[in-house]
């Protein structure tokens, strides 16, 4: 039991204490962690990043926000009982290296979860900035007589909050030693060029904790990445993120606006973190991993700064705590889970639930990934999925049992993820593959109908893109379901059965659902079952186009049979059947029951 006060319960129930967050323990994990950080880079680096999450910090006990505060070369002042009553600034001479800027990054529930270490970490940002008080003061001085009224009313600002709560140091750091305040007169003066007040603008440079607006909760990119044919480049993902997460926590702000200094700050990340800390979940199974950490990297990308390398801080295992590259800590996550025989095996016992972690989860999100961080996912990744899945290689009925009744909804999501994969030139598998896949893909949906996946009802460019891939008989079956759920043109029948369609010019042209690139002309729907057409009741087809041909089609408004009333509109055994009625009522009223004469 980890806190023998807590029984017996009822009246006492609580998660976490954040008062006392980091821990002892937790700051000396999480400091250990950071110098274990930079001791991979060449140099010191000026600026890092830090995604930290709620469930990551109970389970911690902090030591993702030590992990923070090492960087930048603070430390907690601990309390009565252990609370955290604060931050101070690690001497350089002490420290020796120089402070690092961190730029954070954090869901929506650790912004209502931990509020308090959302107001710490903010005022670390200001501490740190204090630590080159004197020297940012001297460099204000040199500067013209309206910047420097500008500039110190920024600087006076920016400490403000922590002069209230009494940690206020000025320090004298040279400012090649302190990017943090380095950083912060750049970003000061480009605010108020902008236009921004200078006391805006103090407070808005020194601001590094960033999450969703409030009442939101993410980034929008696991839809996004999904939904493929609404984006063409990969920067507009890393903008999304940016307009998602653009929000920042301070005292001075609670979720206030701030695009310009988040995109300024994301320019000189070189490196990413994310802390897991327990075997139940690792970065593939759960699409918060690539939306967070890769919607991190990609938004440095798209900032216009360098790739940054991304880290998992790995805790499973506390007392071996170290940092991972990202391609470590998921290479093994693969070997051990996808990959390994008995997980599958596990997974076929589960049912429905099973089939649907293996198309949802793992290969929704190994596409995540690829869209995140390309040079994360290689080809062989692809291949080793579609072999041990498709092609059954460990003997287990895997494909017969992803194929079986409800579990072949799983069998078209993951199949249509590869294809878009490969139709977005994201994997270039052999042809034989490709037709493996497609022929997966539209078996399931020609025997049980679409799933309710982008892949087989959004996105129609890559499933006419697949359509290449398909026999003649197959074809026409599979052509029937996807038009009978999109009614896109591109998959309506035609006399011959349909042509196979060849590779759009632009594969990673995206087009809105349920439309082709045929220009939008109309179509009437062809019973599949007759060589007879059926049409609306007063309308019959003059014309059909030829297979293959982009031509209109014209349509002859003619008469029905005479059985109705030329006037009304209402057949005549309809009108007899209303004045019997009518008559009947009559009858009744004046002779039913109890009516006399």
């Amino acid at each position: 039991m980890r806190n023998p006060a807590a029984v017996p319960t009822g009246g006492n129930l609580y998660g976490e204490d954040p008062s006392l967050l980091p821990t002892q323990a937790a700051w000396i994990r999480g400091s250990m962690l950071a110098d274990e950080a930079l001791r991979a880079y060449n140099a010191t680096p000026e600026q890092l990043g830090v995604v930290i999450w709620a469930t990551e910090t109970q389970n911690d006990k902090g030591a993702t926000v030590a992990f923070i505060l090492r960087l930048m070369g603070l430390e907690p002042i601990y309390g009565f009982g252990g609370s955290v009553m604060g931050v101070r600034a690690t001497p350089l001479t002490v420290l020796n290296r120089s402070r690092v800027d961190v730029l954070m990054t954090t869901s929506g529930i650790f912004r209502e979860t931990f509020p308090l270490l959302g107001v710490l970490l903010d005022r670390a940002s200001r501490v740190a900035l204090a630590a080159s008080f004197n020297t940012l003061m001297a460099a204000i001085n040199q500067e013209s007589a309206e910047n420097r009224t500008m500039l110190l009313a920024a600087l006076n600002a920016s400490v403000s909050s922590i002069q209230k709560a009494g940690l206020f140091i000025p320090g004298s750091d040279p400012l090649d030693r302190n990017p943090i305040a380095r950083h912060w007169l750049y970003d000061v003066k480009e605010l108020i060029k902008l236009g921004m007040k200078p006391e805006d603008a103090g407070i808005a440079a020194i601001s590094r904790l960033f999450g969703p607006s409030l009442g939101n909760y993410g980034t929008r990119l696991p839809e996004a990445v999904q939904q493929d044919w609404t984006w063409e480049e990969r920067t507009e993902l890393g903008r999304l993120y940016i307009d998602s997460m653009k929000y920042a926590l301070s005292e001075d702000g609670w979720g206030v606006s701030l695009e310009e200094v988040l995109t300024m700050r994301l320019r000189d990340v070189e490196g990413v973190y994310h802390s897991r800390s327990t075997n139940l979940y690792g970065v593939v199974d759960v699409d918060h991993n690539f939306e967070f950490l890769g919607g991190f990297r990609l938004a440095v990308e798209a900032a216009g700064g360098r790739v940054p390398g991304m880290y998992i801080i790995n805790q499973v295992n506390p007392s071996n705590a170290r940092i991972e590259t990202l391609n470590q800590f998921l290479y093994r996550e693969l070997q051990s889970r996808y990959y390994n025989p008995r997980w599958i095996q596990a997974m076929m016992q589960s049912g429905y639930a099973g089939a649907r972690e293996i198309s949802n989860n793992f290969v929704a999100n190994l596409w995540g990934w690829n869209v995140m961080s390309p040079e994360t996912i290689s080809d062989w990744m692809w291949e080793e999925t579609v072999d041990i899945y498709i092609r059954d290689r460990y003997g287990l009925g895997v494909k017969d049992w992803l194929s079986q009744g409800r579990n072949s909804y799983a069998m078209i999501s993951m199949t249509g993820t590869m294809l878009t994969a490969i139709h977005r030139g994201y994997w270039n598998p052999d042809d034989a593959t490709k037709r493996l896949i497609a022929t997966t893909w539209a078996q399931a949906i020609a025997e049980n109908g679409v799933a309710c996946c982008d892949c087989s009802c959004g996105n129609i460019a890559m499933m006419e893109w697949a359509m290449q891939y398909l026999n003649p008989d197959l074809l026409s079956r599979v052509r029937e379901k996807l038009y009978a759920a999109t009614k896109s043109s591109a998959f309506a029948p035609s006399s011959d059965g349909g042509s196979t369609p060849t590779a759009p010019s632009n594969p990673g042209q995206p087009q809105a659902p349920g439309t082709s690139a045929d220009n939008g002309e109309p179509h009437h729907e062809e019973s599949q079952d007759s060589d007879v057409s059926t049409s609306a009741p007063g309308v019959e087809a003059a014309t059909h186009s030829s297979a293959g041909e982009n031509q209109g089609k014209a349509y002859e408004v003619s008469s029905a049979s005479g059985s109705a009333n030329p006037e009304t509109g209402l057949p005549v055994y309809a009108i007899v059947g209303i004045v019997a009625i009518v008559g009947l009522l009559g009858l009744g009223y004046f002779f039913g029951p109890g009516r006399t004469d």
